[in-house]
């Protein structure tokens, strides 16, 4: 008698089955993992980046470590991945921690994609060339006014201010500018640590608030700011803001106005005390209102 064929059995084909589904799980799982983690690790390293950016000043990895809420050795290790990608730059004598290259560039970039940049960047090219001075554009940053342009003009006085530098409120012509058309409430933490530290270095003069904002109100009066002692503005501002502050070039600022009227840029040109001044010509100082005007309008002011 002839008996039907035995099939093998079932059992292994199914186990190999599980066990290929298993091992997929968790991969999928382990990858998931790795990416939760990799997250994480990209807000703590964001956060690291922010604390350094948030004092303003270079700090000691211990300072960071505080800011962030980490340990110094974890923090330390994010520090040496910001450092590596120049997002960060360490001091090689001091050891502390700034702002890198990398983030000026980034910021610049996004910047640029705003069309009211290149309106006033537009604006800034125009007047240099026709005037050959020298000269920036600065917006009201995170951490106050902070140049987004420079141009040369054909004068050369071979001096330079860098993208992202962030300018004085209280001696520097686009600070006061761009002050003084704000709310005061809203620069008021900043107008006082410059007071504070003028007032703990400069015991025989001190100043303080309402003279800041009697200065404010001239500014705004005037429709511009200077650093120059001889201009009839420095007339108003000399006790407040000494000789000994001021640039040996002279620089002049203006607002330009948005649809809502507010402040957001400046133009800021410089002379020397030598040569050509916008400070002392009067038909200068109308080409730069002139200048500021046209990219108000531009930007939808009245």
């Amino acid at each position: 008698m002839t008996g039907r064929p035995r099939l093998g059995s079932t059992g292994a084909p199914k186990r190999k089955l599980q066990q290929a589904k298993s091992k997929a799980n968790r991969q999928e799982a382990d990858s998931s993992s790795d990416s939760i983690n990799g997250i994480r690790a990209m807000l703590v390293g964001l956060s690291v980046l922010q604390a350094v950016a948030r004092e303003r000043r270079p700090l000691p990895l211990r300072d960071v470590a505080a800011a962030s809420g980490l340990t110094p050795s974890r923090v330390h290790r994010y520090l040496s991945s910001l450092v590596a990608a120049n997002f960060i730059e360490q001091d090689s004598s001091s050891g502390e921690y700034s702002l890198g290259q990398s983030v000026v560039e980034l910021g610049l970039l996004a910047l640029g994609q705003l069309d009211s940049i290149q309106i006033g960047t537009d604006a800034l090219v125009e007047f240099s060339e026709r005037t050959g001075f020298d000269g920036h554009l600065s917006v009201w940053g995170t951490f106050g006014p902070t140049v987004v342009r420079w141009q040369s003009g054909r004068l050369g006085y071979h001096f330079r201010i860098e993208e992202g530098r962030v300018l004085p409120l209280l001696w520097s012509a686009t600070g006061r500018i761009l002050m003084a058309y704000r709310d005061f409430k809203d620069v008021a933490s900043l107008v006082k640590q410059e007071i504070t530290a003028w007032n703990r270095e400069h015991s025989e003069r001190q100043i303080d608030r309402e003279e800041v904002v009697e200065m404010c109100t001239a500014v705004r009066r005037h429709g511009l700011s200077s650093s120059v002692p001889s201009h009839k503005l420095d007339k108003l501002f000399g006790p407040v803001f000494p000789r000994m502050y001021r640039l040996a070039l002279e620089t002049t600022a203006v607002p330009i106005f948005d649809h809502m009227g507010r402040v957001p840029m400046a133009l800021t040109f410089f002379g020397a005390d030598d040569g050509p001044s916008i400070n002392e010509d009067a038909e200068l100082q109308k080409e730069l209102r002139l200048a500021a005007q046209k990219a108000s309008r531009r930007l939808g002011a009245g």
